[in-house]
């Protein structure tokens, strides 16, 4: 057995600048690491409840027609969403949260660029989870 291929333990491996390092579990946490940063700044950061980024919004446009306790609301609005409900992001009809649909449509003119940007994450986020849901 050579002794320049053995790392102080005695185990046979590489050595690097003299340190006892295993590169295999090192090299695995660093790709790891960098893989994971990469998708957290890739993917817009949503709260844990997609309703509680956009209900700012959606509340100051929509709580007139959309919301049971206000006086002049809608019986036709409130079939869609009643936002006096809890969790009202899930009962609102997938065809309406498409990028084509009336939801988005009505809200996206209000919106600066980061709101859009948040109001679309928080969509195909929940259209996402009803795709899962549904397999």
């Amino acid at each position: 057995m050579q002794r320049d291929n053995l790392r102080s333990s005695g185990r046979p491996g590489p050595r690097i600048a003299g340190a006892d390092l295993k590169v295999g579990p090192c090299l695995f946490v660093m790709v790891l690491s960098a893989t994971l940063i990469a998708c957290v700044r890739a993917v817009p950061r949503l709260s844990a409840n997609g309703e509680v980024t956009i209900a700012p919004m959606v509340t100051s446009h929509c709580s007139d027609c959309h919301k049971r306790s206000v006086s002049d609301a809608l019986p036709n609005a409130l079939a869609v969403f009643d936002l006096d409900k809890p969790g009202w992001l899930a009962g609102i009809p997938s065809k309406h949260l498409e990028v084509e649909g009336a939801f988005p449509a009505r809200l996206l003119p209000f919106a600066d660029s980061k709101t859009a940007v948040k109001l679309r994450a928080v969509l195909d986020a929940e259209l996402q989870r009803r795709r899962q849901a549904a397999n």
